[in-house]
């Protein structure tokens, strides 16, 4: 709710006029002051009311006076007509063309203070929704600093700021880049970046040191113009404190939430734990996921483990790692490199939901692929050994019938045929032959395997078996 002077102009009960400006123009208060020169009462952006009492004839003097008030980079003039003036004097007309400086008419019948009062209602409006503003980006902050980390509270910050946001650990580590973050590294090379509370600004940039008990774990740069606001500024203090504690957490505390955080997956798995559990690990059992991952044929299980250890802790997982094996309840999907990867929705039932993601796992290596929905309800059946064995036993022997035919052309007929239901015309069309052809494919291949396409049950079982 901007403080404007299409806002004002549209308050119909002031009768305000635009003589000349943008009245799109914004501003940041309504003031009414007599003075030649106001402008040392003046903080810039204001609507100043005036009745030019005071203001000489002579078009010299208007077109200073209306110098000042634009080189101050006031609003706007509003100018009082029927007290001093009948009408805007035409050095203060021509002036506020010359010089870019809106021009409202106030007539006489409406009060400075109607004004001020509308002004102020505006501005207190304005303020109000950005405090809203302002305490639920905290709120959502401190969410996003439990769950996702010190990475994912820059990314806030940069969105909430709309500003380049960077931050460099004392290691040397930097999150973010482009020219605030080359300025603040220009910083740490010549020695500049400040100590204790102070805050620098230097280059075009902020720095705000990310204090801890004894010493400074890093520091957090912004840009400094256009200058931040008291809403934006405040927000800020917010950033630089929760990435103080999150750096401040003491490694202990690391490795005593990740053993915790293994006991609760053994829980789950089990059965015997409620998924609500997790909300003391900032996860939400509604929209946590369920993963589990396996090593590539050639990645090499030190790097894997390395690799798969840090992509959990990035994503502010709770997860174990036994042997190729890993199993983790994360806020989001994740990738994990050189893996295969199975995920499963959490909702209410986590041990079914980790069952599933290893099935979906399962079926990413065996298919050879990065990742499987475990929601995907065939990858998941197929995964199953029990079914796998089962499938196995019935179709080994009748694609082996289909393969002593000796035609590739068969299988490839009789799987695009499955995959279309059973229609000779779409199966055609993928293979690019005539539907004669696939006619007789399909002829020949049940006479190799001895079984009837026509029958839903055969077909459902061989496309099992063709599918994986």
């Amino acid at each position: 709710m901007q403080l404007t002077l299409r806002a004002l102009l549209g308050r119909d009960e002031l009768r305000l006029r635009l003589m000349n400006g943008d009245p799109d123009t914004p501003l940041t208060w309504v003031h009414g002051i007599e003075l030649l020169d106001p402008t040392p009462y003046l903080s810039g952006g204001e609507l100043v009311l005036a009745t030019g009492q005071r203001l000489p004839a002579e078009h010299d003097e208007c077109r200073a006076y209306v110098q000042r008030l634009a080189a101050h980079d006031v609003g706007a003039l509003g100018f009082g007509v029927g007290v001093g003036h009948d009408t805007v004097p035409d050095g203060v007309a021509r002036a506020c063309v010359e010089f870019g400086l809106p021009l409202l008419v106030v007539p006489e019948p409406t009060p400075f203070v109607s004004i001020v009062r509308v002004g102020a209602d505006y501005v207190a409006e304005a303020e109000r929704r950005a405090l809203r503003h302002t305490v639920e980006f905290q709120r959502r902050l401190t969410r996003v600093a439990l769950r996702d980390g010190a990475e994912a509270v820059v990314s806030a910050a940069r969105t909430f700021l709309e500003r380049p946001v960077v931050v460099l650990t004392a290691d040397g580590a930097a999150v973010g880049e482009g020219p605030v973050s080359d300025k603040l590294l220009h910083l740490q090379a010549a020695g500049r970046l400040p100590r204790g509370r102070r805050v620098l600004s230097a280059d075009d940039v902020e720095v705000h040191p990310l204090i801890g008990q004894a010493h400074e774990h890093g520091w957090l740069a912004t840009a400094s113009t256009p200058p931040l606001g008291p809403s934006e500024r405040f927000a800020l203090q917010h950033v630089v404190s929760c990435l103080s504690l999150l750096m401040e957490t003491p490694q202990r505390l690391t490795q005593l939430r990740d053993d915790l955080g293994r006991a609760l997956l053994h829980q789950l798995e089990e059965g015997r734990d409620s998924p609500e559990e997790l909300t003391h690990f900032g996860l939400s059992p509604d929209t946590a996921v369920a993963l589990v991952a396996y090593p590539t044929a050639t990645a090499r299980p030190d790097v894997w483990r390395a690799q798969a250890e840090r992509a959990s802790a990035e994503a502010n997982a709770i997860f174990r790692i036994d042997g190729d094996e890993l199993v983790a309840v994360a806020p989001k999907p994740i990738t994990v490199p050189e893996s295969h990867l199975g995920h499963a929705g959490l909702g209410g039932d986590a041990a079914g939901a980790l069952e599933r993601a290893r099935f979906a796992a399962r079926a990413a290596r065996r298919r050879g692929v990065p990742v499987v929905d475990g929601e995907a309800a065939l990858d998941v059946v197929l995964a199953q050994p029990a079914i796998e064995r089962a499938v196995d036993a019935w179709a080994g022997p009748v694609l082996q019938r289909l393969s002593d035919d000796g035609s590739e052309s068969l299988r490839v007929t009789v799987t695009a045929f499955l995959r279309h239901g059973g229609s000779f015309d779409a199966t055609a069309r993928e293979l690019k032959v005539h539907r004669h052809t696939v006619s007789s494919r399909v002829r020949r291949a049940q006479e190799a395997m001895g079984l009837d396409l026509a029958d839903p049950d055969v077909r459902a079982l061989l496309w099992l078996a063709l599918a994986r």
